[in-house]
């Protein structure tokens, strides 16, 4: 069904919704200082919670390694498995488990596989893992597995051959796996690749998405990046964020690969809780990180956390007790019921989206904020097909990310718009609302805008469109010649 951006389509009536679920889900009320356990004295793991969990707008479970399954008791004993049946109950119809047998292996720094290994081919270790999963994988709840998390290049092998594994009993099965994050700083460069001589850092970050694909056989890629630090006032963004993003949504575009992510919700510290390190979010904050990724094409969102993060340690990192979805004590939190709105208004617009895939991005920036434009460090600026970026303009506070989807099946494109302001400078008493205007050609004579949910038709003067956006928000465009 070719359009082409002919006339106004109405994707609205497809059944398409985007995959949600939450880091550390309710717990068993015990959580670690250093090592040591502490308990609240309530188990979470309730029908009531569960409920509770899908009310904020998720979909989809996730079973840590607090809900393992080793393969030492019988699957239908298990954790694991009364804790899938918990979610069927809950209306929860997917789960993604942990298996801690073949996250472990996946782990590994050497190679599983080959002479003198414990699996002479990669057949042999199929075989194993088929048996691991047997029975779990028949649970109607059974979505797919948690494996090692950040893999370094040098283990890449090993979680390449579980990968594959996996996939050869249950072609199926989703994998959760992150990437490392493409960052800046000297101590990660190492664990991208080995750097030769003349290999700078974007290209070493390449060298291991590609590594990652290869040796895995993944149609997809995954990371967690948190934009929003709390080291200074106000609240400053992260510098490399954006790029990280942009690069690896141009990989996936290039390499016909989807794009995860998963958002900042926690506040925490690097040193123990003594210094703020990772700053809380609000609102106008997950707007913000959500309008990015949308525009970027992200259709799998996963959150860093639900319930704050069970382990802590006064030596390294520390999560703050009540800047998640959910305290310790089993509390809601304002950021539950800011997340609540906000799937509601990213499932309305989930059938429209759902098929247009990302294709390239770009950014304006007005005059007076230069200054803010630490964070767009080494962010390319990208040519459109259907617009001339170059003619947008924006008032001299603005920030505007543009990027540019295709629905492969109509040939529509869409261009989303979104104020990349950082949120917090209006606590400075800042304007860092943004007014632009797009020139799509005076061949269009209308746009469907799409904004948090809601559609509507704008009639264009001389195909010229203008808009105003607090920071974080975005509208996505669909413009029409008829």
């Amino acid at each position: 069904m070719k359009n082409n951006n002919q006339t106004k389509l109405d994707y609205s009536k497809q059944e398409r919704q985007f995959m949600t679920f939450g880091y550390s889900s309710p717990t068993d009320g015990m959580y670690l200082i250093d090592d040591v356990e502490y308990q609240v004295g309530k188990d979470f793991r309730t029908l009531e919670h569960y409920l509770e969990y899908k009310e904020c707008g998720l979909n989809t479970m996730m079973l840590q390694s607090y809900f393992a399954y080793e393969g030492k008791e019988p699957w239908e004993e298990s954790l694991a498995k009364r804790m899938m049946d918990l979610c069927l109950q809950a209306g929860i119809k997917k789960c993604i488990i942990t298996d801690r047998r073949l996250h472990q292996m996946s782990a590994s720094s050497e190679s599983l596989v080959g002479e003198g290994k414990r699996f002479a081919t990669q057949e042999d270790l199929n075989a194993y893992v088929a048996t691991c999963m047997e029975d779990y994988v028949k649970h109607p709840a059974f979505l797919g597995l948690l494996i090692n998390d950040e893999p370094r290049h040098w283990t890449l092998p090993a979680f390449g051959q579980i990968y594959r594994a996996i996939k050869a009993y249950c072609p199926d099965a989703y994998i959760e796996a992150n990437l490392l994050p493409y960052m800046t700083y000297c101590q990660v460069r190492d664990f991208y690749c080995d750097h030769e001589e003349g290999v700078d850092l974007e290209e070493g970050y390449e060298r291991y998405m590609k590594k990652f694909c290869d040796c895995s056989g993944a149609d997809k890629l995954l990371t967690d990046d948190y934009p929003f630090m709390a080291d200074r006032i106000p609240f400053r963004m992260l510098d490399e964020h954006i790029r990280c993003v942009q690069i690896i949504a141009d990989y996936c575009a290039a390499h016909n690969l989807r794009f995860e992510a998963v958002a900042q919700t926690f506040s925490g510290s690097a040193n123990g809780g003594k210094n703020p390190w990772w700053a809380p979010q609000t609102f106008d904050t997950m707007q913000w990180q959500l309008n990015l990724y949308l525009a970027m094409g992200v259709k799998v969102f996963s959150y860093f956390t639900y319930w704050r993060k069970q382990c802590n340690r006064r030596d390294g990192e520390w999560y703050y007790n009540g800047t998640s979805f959910m305290t310790q004590e089993g509390e809601k939190t304002s950021l539950w019921y800011v997340m609540k709105e906000i799937h509601e208004e990213m499932q309305k617009f989930a059938p429209t989206m759902y098929d247009f895939k990302y294709r390239a991005s770009t950014y304006i920036v007005g005059e007076d904020a230069t200054k803010e434009l630490y964070y767009f460090k080494n962010v390319k600026q990208e040519e459109l097909e259907i617009i001339d970026w170059k003619k947008v303009t924006c008032n001299e506070d603005a920030i505007v990310v543009l990027t540019e989807l295709v629905n492969e099946e109509t040939g529509d494109h869409m261009i989303a718009v979104m104020n990349a302001n950082n949120p917090y400078l209006a606590t400075t008493g800042r304007d860092v609302d943004t007014n632009f205007e797009i020139d799509f050609g005076k061949e269009f004579k209308g746009l469907t805008v799409h904004y948090r949910g809601e559609s509507r038709v704008v009639n264009l003067e001389d195909g010229k469109y203008r808009g105003h956006l607090k920071a974080g928000y975005a509208e996505y465009l669909i413009p029409f010649k008829k």
